[in-house]
């Protein structure tokens, strides 16, 4: 029991003064640390009358501001002349030296057992408390900022201290706070439902501190390449598609992939003009929607590592030299990168934002052998390998609706890339395109195209089944209308686009649902 004269001094006069903090550090959470240190107050030989006053003042001076707190906090707490009527001078050393080894950035241990419960109290043990905490920080001292940009900043904050990764540490075994430590693992992968507890606690904070309301934006069901760059740059990001003229080394071999048209990367830019002549045309285009943006250089048509090196490199380097340039998407095949390839890619990727992209349309050697892929599985995984030691972003394109292939078929080649280190990921839907060696076999003998909706149920399931760390670049196609023999439907992709969400929202499901 603590002691009733102490705890009514405290309530009446001291937890009143929170209310002069910032709005993360008021009374509503000094009540939930008081909480939590009597709990694991209740295992060790310990003065509760203490552990309670430790608690009731251990942020007694976030008003002061944060960066000395703790040492501003304890001189309070030394300085209280109610204090001594209830504690020796010898306890009220303990307690200001316990509310001095609090915080859970600092470098050394806890000189005592009451150190070491308010150390471990001040962790928070729900999502929502420490939603609540860093998003009070944010509408307190940037009511400016956007509800995605408090999202992200809440999401990178609480990344970095309860995070795998993260520096908060505590000194006493705590079941609450192990758990909270899983919870918050499973929430930094799983963003969707995150930012759905996100918005119940904005809506209250705004309600509770009479802030106006907000129209909030739709919650994105998957991760979009447009949305990591935003975060990533603060400003929009496009990619420019280039056409240097390189061949490719499975249609110098044989016919090539059958879906493939004569000039793969068919919206790339014209290849009669020089690499700087198509960035500047395509780029002035893009400047009429954007513009203040910046480029990533995108070598789209053909295979863009497929040359000699110094030819590579007089390709790369002129376009990183352009003004905006802030990465390179180089695309290409995994048996068409050399040892001395790998090795400069590896010493571009500490200069620019470089991503790779590796076609593989479908982990099932009956298919590639079927389209005339050109190599099988195990060879792209040899690359994938080498691409990642290297520490190089790797995009994988995987095809829908090919021939010979079930649902299941196509879903199990999602949850093969749930188990590569990748960064990103291209969905499409196979395009019967006009002289192609896939339009002969159709014509020849017709083989089943996914329908629409079949389509939809599919790229579904797969983002359900696809983790959330991965970035989704591509979930439908767009061919020339000129070019296209079947589906016709794939040439509304923004309708396909509002389908998927249309379904997923229908399920209430997104993406990585399934991947807990």
């Amino acid at each position: 029991m603590i002691n009733r004269e102490l705890k009514k001094y405290l309530k009446e006069k001291i937890i009143p003064l929170y209310e002069r903090n910032d709005w993360a550090h008021q009374s509503w959470h000094i009540y939930e640390v008081i909480e939590r240190s009597l709990k694991l107050a209740k295992d060790q030989n310990v003065n509760l009358d203490m552990v309670y006053t430790i608690a009731v003042y251990h942020d007694i001076a976030c008003y002061q501001g944060r960066e000395n707190h703790e040492k501003n906090s304890a001189k309070i707490l030394e300085k209280d002349k109610i204090l001594p009527i209830f504690f020796t001078d010898e306890e009220r050393k303990i307690m200001k030296e316990a509310v001095e080894d609090h915080r859970s950035s600092s470098k050394n241990t806890p000189r005592s057992i009451y150190g070491k419960i308010i150390s471990t109290s001040d962790r928070f043990t729900s999502i929502k408390g420490i939603l609540r905490s860093t998003e009070s920080y944010y509408l307190e001292f940037y009511p400016d900022y956007t509800f995605e940009e408090m999202f992200w900043g809440c999401y990178k904050y609480i990344e970095k201290k309860y995070g795998p990764k993260g520096y908060s540490k505590t000194y006493l075994k705590s079941e609450e706070y192990e758990f909270f430590l899983k919870e918050v693992a499973y929430y930094l992968l799983h963003t969707y439902e995150l930012q759905k507890i996100f918005q119940k606690v904005d809506q209250f904070l705004r309600k509770k501190y009479n802030l106006p309301k907000i129209a909030y934006p739709n919650i994105k069901r998957y991760h979009t390449v447009d949305e990591y760059y935003k975060e990533k740059y603060k400003c929009k990001v496009y990619k420019i598609s280039l056409n240097a003229g390189f061949s490719c080394p499975n249609k110098e071999n044989g016919s090539g992939c059958i879906f493939c048209s004569n000039e793969s990367g068919d919206f790339a830019g014209n290849k009669e003009d020089n690499i700087i002549t198509q960035f500047k045309k395509i780029k002035k285009e893009m400047e009429k929607k954007w513009s203040n943006g910046k480029y990533i250089a995108y070598f789209q048509a053909g295979t863009n590592t497929y040359a000699p090196l110094n030819v590579l490199k007089e390709k790369y380097e002129s376009v990183l030299k352009l003004d905006g340039v802030i990465g390179l998407n180089i695309a290409t095949r995994s048996d068409a990168i050399s040892k001395e390839t790998l090795d400069y890619l590896e010493d571009l990727n500490k200069r620019t934002d470089l991503t790779i992209e590796l076609g593989l349309q479908s982990i099932h050697n009956s298919t590639l052998k079927l389209i005339k892929r050109g190599h099988t599985l195990e060879n792209f995984e040899k690359m994938v390998t080498e691409l990642h030691k290297r520490k190089i972003k790797i995009i994988v394109h995987i095809i829908n609706g090919l021939p010979g292939e079930s649902k299941e078929m196509m879903i199990d080649t999602v949850k093969y890339v749930n188990t590569l280190p990748i960064w990103g990921i291209k969905i499409h839907m196979l395009h019967i395109l006009k002289n192609t060696p896939l339009e002969k076999m159709y014509q020849k003998k017709p083989f089943p195209i996914l329908t629409k909706e079949e389509y939809i149920d599919i790229v579904c399931n797969q983002l359900e089944q696809l983790k959330e760390n991965i970035i989704i670049h591509r979930i439908t196609g767009d061919p020339k209308k000129e070019d296209l023999i079947a589906p016709s439907w794939v040439l509304k992709k923004f309708v396909i686009l509002n389908d998927i969400n249309k379904e997923l929202e229908k399920r209430d499901s997104y993406q990585g649902k399934l991947t807990r």
